[in-house]
C-alpha cells in the first residue's frame, strides 16, 4: 500500500467534505484506519496490558470498481460511521454473504500491513458536494417538471479491501514477547548445536586437540566423551570441549564453526532473558530492558 496514493483518516467528522476531497484529489483510495478491530477467537479473554491476537482493521474505499460479485448491504456514509470500532471473530458465525462474514474472511490472511482483498465488494453509498446541488423540482410552466437532485441522493464508493493494523503493545506485553522470541531463538540454536554435535560424537571418529595433538574418541556418554591420544587418554565434557574451540575435526570444521556462532550467540541470549525475567513486575526496569533491546537494534 505504500505506492498507492491513500487519503488515510482516523474519523469522520464532515463526510461531505471528506468525500470530495477524495473524489476530486489524485487518491487511488480512501482509508478509513483502524476502522474496525478483529480478534482470533470469540473466547478471548481481554486484558488491560495484553492485546495479542487482536488487529485493527482498515477499510480500503475505491472511487471505481470493474469488478464483482457485491455484497447485498450497501452501507451509508452514516451507518458506517457509527459502526466505528465494531469487532468481528475469527471463529464467529455469521450470516453467509453478509457484510461481517466477508470482512471477517478477509481477515483469515492474518497478516499485517499487507492489501487484502475483499471475496465481494461493499458498496458505500456517500454524499459528495453534488448530491446537495438543486433539491426538488422546478415548475417548467403548464404541467411540466424538471427533475432535480432528490434529498438523501448519495454517490457510490466501494470497499475492496482491507489492511490488518497492529495495535498499540503496552511495555509489559512488548517484554512478555520479546522473552518468547528469546526463548524461541535459545531453543532452535540448541537443536541445531545438537543435530550438528551427533555428527562427531561416535566411537572411532579422529580429532585434533588443540594441545595434545592427533587422537581418537574412544568412549562416549550422555555428556562426555574420552580420547585416546599417543601417550595418553583424557576425558572432555561434550559437546562444549569442542564448541569452545579445543578439538577439530578436519571433516566437520565447517559445520563445528556454524554451531560455535549459535553457541556464543546463545550465550547472548541467556544474558538477556535473564534481564527480561529479573525486569518482570518492576515496570521501570521492563521499560529499561525494552528500550535497551530496541536500541541494540536486534544484534543478536
Amino acid at each position: 500500500m505504500d505506492a498507492l496514493n491513500t487519503l488515510i483518516v482516523n474519523e469522520i467528522k464532515r463526510s461531505i467534505d471528506l468525500m470530495d476531497e477524495f473524489e476530486t484529489g489524485e487518491y487511488e483510495y480512501l482509508e478509513l484506519k483502524n476502522w474496525f478491530w478483529v480478534m482470533d477467537s470469540k473466547d478471548r479473554k481481554w486484558s488491560f496490558d495484553d492485546n495479542s491476537g487482536i488487529y485493527y482493521v482498515s477499510l480500503l474505499v475505491a472511487k471505481k470498481n470493474y469488478k464483482g460479485p457485491y455484497c447485498e448491504y450497501e452501507p451509508t456514509m452514516t451507518e458506517l460511521r457509527k459502526m466505528q470500532h465494531h469487532g468481528v471473530a475469527l471463529d464467529e458465525v455469521y450470516e453467509d454473504g453478509s457484510m461481517d462474514q466477508i470482512i471477517r474472511d478477509a481477515c483469515k490472511v492474518w497478516k499485517v500491513d499487507e492489501f487484502i482483498e475483499l471475496s465481494k465488494v461493499i458498496c458505500l453509498r456517500a454524499q459528495t458536494s453534488w448530491n446537495r446541488m438543486d433539491y426538488g423540482c422546478e415548475w417548467l410552466g403548464g404541467g411540466d417538471w424538471e427533475e432535480k437532485t432528490l434529498y438523501g441522493e448519495t454517490t457510490d464508493f466501494y470497499i475492496t479491501g482491507i489492511i490488518l493494523r497492529e495495535p498499540y503493545k503496552s511495555t509489559e506485553q512488548e517484554a512478555r514477547e520479546i522473552l518468547a522470541d528469546l526463548k524461541n531463538k535459545r531453543d532452535e540454536n540448541n537443536e541445531h548445536i545438537c543435530k550438528a554435535m551427533s555428527v562427531f560424537k561416535r566411537v572411532g571418529q579422529p580429532v585434533i586437540h588443540s594441545s595434545y595433538g592427533r587422537g581418537v574418541i574412544f568412549e562416549v556418554s550422555e555428556n562426555k566423551m574420552r580420547v585416546k591420544f599417543v601417550d595418553k587418554s583424557a576425558l572432555f565434557i561434550f559437546p562444549d570441549s569442542v564448541l569452545q574451540g579445543y578439538f577439530r575435526i578436519p571433516d566437520h570444521n565447517e559445520l563445528i564453526e556454524d554451531a560455535q556462532k549459535k553457541w556464543n550467540e546463545n550465550d547472548r541470549i541467556e544474558k538477556l532473558i535473564r534481564k527480561f525475567e529479573c525486569a518482570e513486575g518492576d515496570f521501570l526496569a521492563t521499560f529499561h530492558a525494552v528500550r535497551d533491546y530496541k536500541n541494540e537494534n536486534d544484534l543478536i
